[in-house]
């Protein structure tokens, strides 16, 4: 047996000979040891079968470093090794060998073995590329090149794996991914939008809370003198120790589970509009007891804060009950988790029709479903769901109606329980919908989450089963077809042009008022241009034909199942109407755009109202602005008036600020904005018109050339020419001053003689030509269509 002290330590063995062992290869295309023996080392190994080359062992790798010298090396046969390597690398060349991800897949394919390249070694190979590789035995380079190749250590006692060092690629990653972490912080943090999904409330202020929330200022909100602070309580009526009572004329209810401090907060934003004459809080837990103490952060004046804590969970009749207890003629709704921002243009809107439909405020999202994908038009049902948890007015005798009609039908207690799935259902008539950004609160307990989507699709559907008995119990039904579902389809004859035939109401949208002002909560954008089709153009067949809610959905559009596309009807309209919103003309960013689903047509108008009409003697002109994509083509054509309104229904013609009998003046600068260093990018999309078939025959035709070119060019040149039109295509602000007064013939005077001023101005497209001398194409007017980026009003002078 050999003493202990006489074997060789590990790093001092100079005939330890190297080993690779490739798992991947076949056992015939494995690497063999050289022999230990010198004569073996002048002799050489005998070459490997399948790649006609040496291996190489250590003891000609390595230098030797042992204290007591072998036999020494000769000349010879380095030289040999040397050749041997070259050998090698000639070999390894003509294999076809490019060490790289897939390098091993070739050479084993070229032997006529080896194992498929998986996604796993891929990964493995990718890693080798972002690594630096190093031998953890020597801190040498294996002189064969192919570090990947090694058998790494083993681990045990005392032996230290280090940290492989990154290569210059992996280098250069890292810092591409650092350098992106920073801008998003940087982003998040100083940044013009804000998530809402991300605000915190526990433990903090409500008056903080609600600043955080607030949208962010911007240069294109609407500033007139008067409107800032129309319909805002004065700090009298909010000090907590006061009794002044405010006169309003609406009574805000608010449903509370577990939310206590979502209430608070909802509350402070609530208590400071004077048009709310008090704000009840129904508290559906009978395990927490609300007081006038519990909201006293709100700074809610207990003049103007009612609670009712409930003995039992009455779920959403609650707030229907709030409302017939209230002393005032119109009621507003909303949930625990969101903050209604735009609350005085949207009762704006309200105050012009409190008796017509309810008023309900969303995003451009659930609008679509609120206009299409669950509206039922069937004579004599012409009704559209809609929620009302993100803010809602409605008159209390439709609310008396509905309870009315609930006792009527024998509701049960699930579905009184559920009576959100059937108010909007049983008005029997669309809602006005008007848009912008919501503000959400943590939402934690909620209701209608996970499963609750399934309960109130079922819920919403047995809403209809009820109505639709009750109509036809009165009504004569509509005769129907047995032609399967998917072939129901009916588009009406005028192009994005509501038609509903008489003895039906007029259509709400006959109003036009589309989306709330942000951030200055003091104007409503309206349009006659629908980006949706009309609510009748696909007729409801009936519940128990239909099945489903669910599966009218996917009948009509895919945005209530997630944006899965399917054999939907209108998908293209929808996203469009996503995509660009009505919202996004007035929403303070000039980054979105609202734009028309067709060419400019004679009649189309884009309009703001504000909450008030204009005080003539206070405010002389007004000066509107205006960011129009094609802005020369559009306004510079002769085809655009200015017009004013009182009331939003009768227009006459704005007047000239300094010459009364002349129009006003629409100027716009002579260099486009996305070449100044403010600068204000085009969005224009490509192809300029979705593929509807709604569209006019104009706009059929260049959408038809659009999709020919880009069918014919390459993936580059397709992006040049997009680039080229959006530069090309003129984005401007422009503006145009008007005087506030209304002619004398339009309105009677005020006391003292003085003129009103409008409340409306609008852009109205209008034909020079004759009804008879109109061309093929009818009331088409240019070959663009309409791109708002941003649309304001600001006082140009006050005296």
């Amino acid at each position: 047996m050999q003493h202990p002290h006489n074997i060789p330590r590990r790093h001092e063995r100079r005939d330890e000979v190297k080993i690779t062992i490739r798992p991947d290869l076949p056992p015939e295309r494995s690497m063999s040891p050289l022999p230990s023996s010198s004569s073996a080392r002048v002799s050489g190994p005998p070459l490997n079968p399948a790649l006609g080359f040496r291996p190489v062992g250590s003891s000609l790798a390595r230098p030797a470093h042992r204290s007591t010298p072998s036999t020494t090396v000769r000349p010879s046969s380095i030289e040999r090794w040397k050749a041997s390597v070259a050998a090698q690398v000639s070999a390894i060349q003509r294999e076809g060998w490019r060490k790289g991800l897939f390098g091993r897949a070739r050479l084993s394919r070229a032997g006529g073995g080896g194992v498929e390249t998986t996604l796993k070694r891929a990964g493995q190979g990718l890693a080798r590329l972002l690594i630096a590789q190093s031998d953890p035995l020597s801190p040498k380079p294996h002189l064969h090149g192919d570090s990947d190749l090694a058998v790494p250590p083993s681990s045990g006692v005392g032996r230290t794996r280090r940290i492989p060092a990154l290569s210059r690629l992996g280098q250069l990653v890292v810092l591409l991914l650092f350098v992106l972490g920073v801008r998003g912080v940087l982003h998040t943090a100083f940044g013009t939008s804000r998530a809402s999904q991300s605000v915190r409330v526990k433990g903090r202020h409500p008056r903080s809370v609600l600043s955080e929330l607030a949208p962010p200022k911007s240069r294109y909100a609407t500033s007139v003198p008067g409107m800032e602070r129309h319909w805002l309580a004065d700090q009298l009526s909010l000090d907590p120790y006061s009794d002044a009572k405010t006169a309003g004329d609406t009574t805000a209810i608010v449903l509370h589970w577990k939310r206590t401090e979502n209430v608070a907060v909802i509350l402070a934003h609530l208590c400071q509009y004077s048009f709310f004459d008090s704000v009840f809080v129904w508290n559906n837990n009978p395990d927490i007891r609300l007081t006038q103490q519990t909201f006293a952060k709100s700074g809610c004046p207990p003049s103007k804060l009612r609670i009712y804590n409930s003995p039992r969970n009455m779920l959403f009749i609650a707030r229907y009950l709030a409302c017939l207890q209230s002393s005032t003629p119109h009621c507003f709704f909303q949930d625990d988790d969101w903050v209604v921002q735009p609350l005085r243009a949207m009762y704006a809107q309200f105050s012009r029709d409190p008796e017509g439909p309810v008023v309900v405020h969303t995003n451009e999202e659930v609008a679509a479903l609120y206009g299409l994908e669950w509206c039922f038009f069937n004579n004599p049902l012409h009704t559209c769901f809609s929620w009302v948890g993100t803010g809602a007015f409605t008159s209390r005798q439709h609310v008396e109606r509905f309870m009315r009609l609930t006792s009527e039908l024998a509701y049960s207690r699930d579905e009184l329980g559920h009576a959100d799935n059937s108010f909007t259902l049983f008005q029997n008539e669309p809602p006005y919908v008007l848009t912008s950004k919501l503000s959400q609160l943590p939402s934690p307990y909620g209701h209608s989450d996970g499963e609750g989507i399934a309960r109130n699709k079922d819920f919403i559907h047995k809403g209809l089963v009820r109505l639709s008995s009750y109509l036809n119990a009165s009504f004569p039904p509509p005769t129907s077809s047995d032609a399967p579902l998917s072939t129901v389809r009916t588009i009406s004859p005028i192009p994005y042009r509501p038609s509903l035939p008489e003895p039906l109401p007029p259509h709400p949208y006959a109003h036009h008022a589309r989306s709330l002002c942000l951030p200055s909560d003091s104007c409503v954008f309206h349009t006659n241009i629908a980006l949706l089709p009309p609510p009748n153009a696909t007729p409801y067949p009936g519940p128990e034909r239909v099945g489903s809610l669910q599966k009218w959905e996917e009948h009509l559009g895919w945005v209530a199942r997630g944006w899965i596309e399917g054999e939907e009807l209108w998908r293209e309209e929808e996203t469009w109407a996503r995509k660009w919103a009505y919202q996004f003309a007035v929403d303070g960013d000039e980054k979105t755009a609202f734009r028309s689903p067709d060419v400019v047509r004679a009649g189309d108008y884009i309009a703001l109202s504000l909450l008030a009409p204009l005080d003539a003697a206070w405010t002389p002109t007004v000066k509107l602005h205006i960011i129009l994509e094609d802005a020369v083509k559009v306004l510079s054509s002769g085809k655009i008036r200015v017009e004013v309104s009182v009331d939003g229904h009768h227009w006459v013609r704005a007047r000239h600020p300094t010459s009364p009998n002349a129009p006003p003046v629409i100027r716009c600068p002579s260099r486009s904005l996305h070449r100044s260093p403010l600068s204000i990018r085009s969005t224009l999309p490509s192809p300029a018109f979705p593929d509807s078939t709604l569209l006019s025959p104009l706009a059929r035709r260049l959408l038809a050339v659009e999709q020919a070119a880009e069918a014919s060019s390459g993936a580059v040149q397709r992006w040049w020419q997009r680039t080229k039109r959006r530069r090309g295509s003129g984005v401007r602000e422009c503006e145009v001053s008007v005087s506030a007064a209304l002619p004398s013939s339009s309105a009677p005077a005020k006391d003292g003689g003085l003129e009103p001023g409008w409340r409306f101005v609008r852009l109205l497209a209008v034909s020079n030509a004759a009804k008879g001398e109109r061309g093929a194409d009818g009331d088409e007017l240019l070959d663009v269509g309409w791109g708002v980026y941003e649309m304001w009003l600001v006082a140009e002078k006050v005296t």
